[in-house]
């Protein structure tokens, strides 16, 4: 099937998911579309038991290998990095740059090692043993975190913005910093030139790393430039010069050899403190809820699509109690890291209490679109064998579907505790300052009075 015609179905297809979900399930959208595109799968199973080949003529339509590769990271991922990183206030940025910093560099790399040590134990206790390199490739394919997916549960949390603006600052770079990770281990995986030594890897993580960022910061350049000549009135324009510089930034890094995420997020956060520091140009809220619409919109696909592509793991039994050891051991390691953080961090600033940061900030780290994009992206042929992508497949579609359902279900009762505790303390506050502010005027009627 062509692109365009699966650009089409899926389109139509998320639109109506979309509806149902708003008006039958009320579900957060991550929650509601995985719901009823894993019903869809269970209707397609139902028709193969009756002797209709659903399921094979599904296959024939759902996008896999380098055909997934190029739908999503080669095209989508520009735009819904370059939306997300324009969404974002850079004062907040700013103010919490310390842990955004250590989240998504540190953090990540200890979330790759213990997702790694934990899945590739599972597996020997599963009897599914799998080599240490296998398990490292699939700790960085999980590392990158999507708040996308629970972005509408976090929005009816009232106040507590600072472990909110840390999870959305860490998803921006961490995504970057998996991607690195994840493109030297399966080049080392493929046999492809990397000479030995850790200082190596670090030189070519670095490498990448330092050529997106110059890269973004060119097309950042040029983009201020044409501040001067930019019509303040002109949406279309601004739009399509941001559509330009995401795409750009990507594919110029890429071709490069810089990490083309690290270029995007680096292109869209300077674009946006350019945009609102020039007197000359003033914000369109109309261009912003473009961009915001894009991201949600390009997300809402991809959720759609988690649940329908697990028709293409091989679910064994072995497999599927694999997929939910692999499920607990990124939740176990994120809550690890984030411990660790909030132990580091909390000396320097104020992250307020454990429950209220770690709590959170661990349920919030669901895995997404990006890490099923990036298993399925793989060669069918995996360090000599088939079973290896088959291995890392039912561990990413364990860990990204159980984790948007229950960890979105436990966040939002999460949510509502926060609430409380949050409302609790303001009505502690209320009767104390009642009771001053009477007393002082009837002191104030007395003395009048006298």
């Amino acid at each position: 099937m062509s692109g365009f015609a699966l650009f089409a179905i899926l389109v139509s297809a998320t639109g109506y998911a979309l509806m149902i979900n708003s008006r039958y399930l009320k579900l957060p959208t991550a929650m509601g579309l995985v719901l009823i595109s894993l019903g869809v799968v269970g209707i397609v199973l139902v028709l193969d038991a009756v002797g209709l080949p659903a399921s094979t003529e599904l296959k024939k339509i759902l996008p896999s290998g380098q055909d997934f590769q190029d739908f999503l990271i080669n095209s989508s991922l520009a735009l819904m990095l370059y939306a997300a990183a324009t969404s974002i206030d850079a004062k907040v940025l700013r103010r919490h740059a310390l842990p955004i910093l250590f989240f998504a560099t540190a953090g990540t790399v200890m979330s790759v090692i213990l997702v790694a040590i934990g899945t590739y134990w599972i597996g020997i206790a599963l009897g599914i043993p799998m080599s240490p390199s296998i398990a490292l490739l699939f700790g960085a394919i999980i590392a990158p975190t999507d708040p996308i997916a629970v972005s509408k549960i976090t929005e009816k949390i009232k106040g507590w913005r600072t472990w909110k603006a840390i999870v959305t600052g860490e998803s921006l770079f961490n995504d970057a910093i998996a991607l690195i990770i994840f493109t030297l281990v399966l080049g080392s995986i493929l046999g492809e030139e990397m000479p030995g030594g850790n200082v190596h890897f670090m030189e070519m993580f670095l490498q990448e790393v330092l050529i997106a960022v110059g890269i973004g910061l060119g097309v950042v350049i040029a983009v201020g430039l044409l501040g001067f000549i930019m019509d303040p009135e002109n949406m279309e324009g601004r739009l399509l010069i941001g559509i330009g510089a995401a795409s750009g930034s990507f594919t110029a890094a890429d071709s490069l050899g810089g990490s083309g995420p690290v270029a995007v997020v680096t292109t869209g956060l300077a674009t946006m403190w350019i945009l609102r520091t020039s007197p000359s140009i003033r914000p369109m809220p109309a261009v912003m809820n473009t961009w915001s619409l894009i991201e949600r919109c390009l997300a809402s696909m991809f959720f759609l699509l988690i649940g329908v592509e697990v028709l293409t793991v091989n679910w064994q039994l072995g497999f599927i109690l694999l997929g939910i050891g692999a499920w607990l051991t990124v939740f176990l390691a994120r809550v690890t890291t984030v411990t660790i953080g909030y132990a580091g961090l909390a000396v320097l600033m104020k992250l307020g209490s454990a429950y209220q940061f770690i709590m959170p900030v661990s349920l919030a780290g669901v895995r997404g679109a990006l890490s099923v994009a990036l298993a399925l992206s793989l060669p069918m042929q995996l360090g000599g064998s088939p079973e290896n992508r088959e291995l890392i497949l039912a561990m990413t579609f364990g860990a990204v579907v159980i984790g948007i359902l229950l960890q979105s279900s436990a966040l939002m009762a999460a949510s509502e505790s926060l609430n409380r505790h949050r409302t609790s303390r303001v009505r502690l506050r209320r009767p104390l300052r009642s009771v001053l502010f009477a007393a002082q005027g009837k002191r104030h009627r007395r003395q009048h009075g006298s």
